[in-house]
């Protein structure tokens, strides 16, 4: 094991090939956010997660809680997530053996999918079908399980939610500027969610643009922008302040 005392676990959201993805901006924001004096305290901790298509994030929350435990024992660790990643970790704060000192997400869906992706989920689309977004929906059980467990969970909790500003475009999902073309930014809050829970806002501004879809896979939209960008305010004609996420990596993670 590292010599290092506290441990930093990124965790990544739904892919709809069954492979995982890596957040190297998302990464890299978080080191120049710590204090240099925290570099040497601290190991990283990245790995594929099992087949987030065909199993529900309760199902790959076993299987990383197993890979934690494996890994040794620190004095503190901590999660950072982007999309389904914050239930994964949520779930694993419920299961034995595992320790989670503070929990960023980003853009999860803590309520559930937005309703236009409930019927894309539903009709079983090739880039949602499987099980692993249809635990992502608002009745599913697992997601119904571990909002009504949340409570025992009172930890260090940094919701962060994403709005977008910009044109609808020809899309069929009606763009009110209340979510991240994916999840309603209530869900992103967890609005209904028990427990110790501070909340934030991000805004990703296209100006007088349209915004690209989430539905397929565009990583310009949204959902996908605040990861691929996380370390830079603005992109041609996207611009965002990073400002409310480098808070909640601040006020979350104390090494």
């Amino acid at each position: 094991m590292s010599h290092a005392r506290n441990r930093i676990i990124y965790i990544h959201g739904y892919e709809p090939h069954g492979q995982g993805y890596t957040m190297p901006a998302i990464e890299s924001l978080v080191r120049s956010t710590l204090p240099n004096t925290c570099y040497s305290s601290y190991v990283e901790h990245w790995s594929p997660l099992m087949d987030t298509r065909n199993h529900t994030f309760k199902e790959v929350a076993e299987q990383l809680a197993q890979e934690i435990r494996d890994g040794g024992a620190y004095e503190k660790q901590y999660a950072v997530c982007h999309s389904m990643g914050g239930l994964i970790a949520r779930q694993m704060c419920l299961m034995p053996g595992v320790k989670l000192d503070g929990i960023v997400t980003l853009c999860s869906p803590h309520e559930g999918v937005a309703d236009w992706m409930e019927k894309s989920i539903q009709v079983g689309r090739e880039w949602f079908a499987g099980r692993g977004p249809l635990s992502l929906l608002k009745g599913h059980p697992d997601l119904r399980e571990l909002n009504d467990s949340a409570a025992r969970f009172r930890g260090n909790n940094h919701f962060v939610g994403v709005k977008c500003h910009g044109h609808s475009g020809p899309q069929f999902w009606v763009l009110d500027h209340d979510n991240d073309t994916v999840v309603e930014h209530v869900s992103q809050q967890g609005a209904h969610v028990s427990g110790n829970i501070q909340r934030y806002t991000m805004v990703v501004d296209y100006g007088s643009n349209n915004v690209p879809q989430g539905l397929v896979g565009d990583k310009l939209c949204p959902h996908n922008f605040v990861v691929e960008q996380a370390e830079y305010p603005s992109q041609d004609h996207i611009s965002f302040d990073n400002a409310p996420l480098i808070s909640a990596i601040r006020n979350c993670i104390k090494l």
